[in-house]
């Protein structure tokens, strides 16, 4: 997979001139990996089945690198996140990047790469190249547009219509008026709670009709939590919103905000 990924970022047109350094790669010996599928199977045997071993293998800077030499990130699942797989190292290797590597196992597409795109480090120093690995037979689909809708806003430009927050109906709320929205564009809504870590968060819409339609985002448990959250719009259009009231399990830091993040908009 390294190889592969590598000779792509060589033929791309954005990716080709990249400065280069050397990496090797030697190594280190036996290692055994916990197994959730042998332990799964386990239970059906009565015989103890083998452990997950194998030769496993390192990667270093061949000699200096120059701080000039390109950086991807490569974000996934346990296939990333897990170092004696050296999959970060094998694609410096295979590419000549320096390569950062974060994943959550049983995380599925979306719980390390929505960490990563909501977090301080990638905002102020996004990588040259970004290589997203997920499962193949992981539907991106599963939980709506939200997930994905959330990275294409976070990981954009977009984000640059602030809107006003005030004090919600109790502790952990803050509401915002949202009839100012123009309902035939695309949007999305980038709430920080300056620094409130949490892992859920709930949004009230109030609508026209005065109705209330809540959406929920919830983070995985083994994923770095940002405090950032992205929720968009769609299929609210219709109701006529009025506002909504942002609820999380602990109160706000000091200076909360909510922007308008809006595909397609001209600036």
């Amino acid at each position: 997979m390294a190889a592969s990924i590598a000779d792509i970022l060589a033929q791309h047109p954005d990716t080709k001139d990249l400065a280069r350094g050397q990496f090797l790669t030697q190594p280190v010996g036996a290692v055994t990996l916990p197994s959730v599928m042998r332990a799964q199977l386990q239970l059906a045997c009565q015989d103890t089945l083998p452990t997950v071993a194998f030769a496993a293998e390192t990667t270093r800077p061949d000699g200096p690198v120059s701080d000039s030499v390109g950086v991807a990130a490569v974000i996934g699942t346990e296939f990333t996140g897990t170092a004696a797989l050296n999959f970060s190292g094998y694609l410096s290797a295979a590419s000549g990047l320096r390569v950062l590597g974060y994943g959550v196992a049983g995380g599925g597409a979306f719980a390390a790469m929505s960490s990563y795109l909501t977090s301080v480090d990638f905002r102020a120093a996004p990588p040259q190249v970004l290589v997203w690995e997920f499962p193949l037979w992981t539907s991106l689909a599963n939980h709506g547009d939200q997930p994905m809708k959330e990275l294409i806003a976070a990981g954009g430009e977009s984000c640059s219509r602030p809107l006003t927050l005030g004090p919600g109906s109790g502790p952990g709320r803050v509401v915002a008026d949202l009839q100012g929205l123009d309902a035939g564009q695309d949007v999305t809504l980038a709430l920080d709670t300056d620094g409130a870590f949490v892992s859920a968060v709930r949004f009230h819409f109030r609508g026209a009709d005065d109705l209330v339609r809540p959406r929920s985002i919830y983070r995985h448990p083994d994923q770095l939590l940002t405090g950032r959250f992205y929720m968009p719009l769609s299929g609210l259009e219709a109701t006529g919103l009025r506002s909504v009231e942002i609820e999380i399990p602990q109160p706000y830091g000091p200076q909360p905000s909510l922007t308008a993040c809006i595909r397609g908009a001209t600036e």
